[in-house]
């Protein structure tokens, strides 16, 4: 913990430049924490870690702007500047990849890493678009409700079709990202099915004997455990149909952005 803890140490933040964060975390963190995980086996754990911290903190605070690195404003984004509806758009693809990553975990057979590149790639481009779309889609807004003429409107239409021309662009790489999305949730939905029947098929024993206590019917296997196996099989079926759906539409998706960006 204490070696992870040397490069986040001091936080990034934001100025009018770009991101701004310490220059110690890229380089020298490196060589200390080195120094330090060589140390312990003297000293334990606390002592050289807690001296590695109070010197990176001494030398931030003397060296102060020389001691930073920093990420230029236009390599990223703050979502909070792009406003609700280009939040939600840009929270479309992030959860996209929420999915892909899920799928990955529980579904054995399902390799996520080549689509996760390309929407990975989708996500940041998606977000720098949305970034220059919002500043300028507001001023178009406003100019059109302020507009004291047609000529006044006229002279803002060629504005507003570049906005609109920029929104189709975003809209395309969504659409693209939605289409690759259906055989991977579909893959999700069904494994959610066979989770399901897996625990319909067992433990049905107490349901069993309940219904020969009441009276209801003979003692002997519920209608579901007849058909129990043939159904996990056909759930199983499909989770492998719709992986291999959802690897065709990643070399699809990867294909398709590379060919019209």
């Amino acid at each position: 913990m204490g070696f992870l803890g040397l490069f986040p140490y001091l936080p990034v933040r934001l100025s009018e430049e770009g991101m701004k964060g310490e220059r110690m975390s890229l380089g020298a963190g490196l060589s200390w924490s080195f120094w330090a995980v060589g140390i312990t086996f003297v000293t334990g754990p606390f002592i050289p870690f807690l001296l590695v911290h109070l010197l990176r903190y001494g030398l931030f605070v003397s060296l102060g702007k020389p001691a930073e690195y920093v990420v230029p404003a236009d390599r990223f984004v703050d979502p909070a500047e792009l406003g609700y509806e280009a939040r939600g758009r840009l929270r479309r693809i992030q959860d996209a990849c929420d999915r892909v990553v899920e799928a990955q975990r529980l579904i054995p057979d399902f390799d996520a890493w080549p689509a996760l590149v390309v929407l990975l790639e989708q996500e940041w481009l998606v977000a720098r678009d949305l970034a220059r779309i919002a500043p300028l889609a507001e001023e178009v807004g406003r100019l059109a409700a302020e507009a004291a003429s047609d000529r006044v409107r006229e002279a803002i239409r060629p504005r507003e079709k570049v906005v609109k021309a920029a929104n189709r662009q975003v809209n395309r790489r969504l659409g693209r990202v939605a289409k690759y999305m259906r055989p991977v949730d579909a893959a999700l939905t069904a494994h959610r099915e066979w989770e399901q029947l897996s625990h319909l098929a067992g433990g049905t024993e107490d349901y069993a004997d309940l219904l020969a206590r009441g009276g209801s019917g003979p003692a002997g296997p519920l209608p579901h455990d007849l058909h129990g196996d043939r159904a996990l099989r056909a759930s199983r079926a499909a989770i492998e149909g719709h992986v291999r759906e959802a690897h065709e539409a990643a070399a699809w998706l990867t294909s398709a952005v590379r060919e019209n960006g």
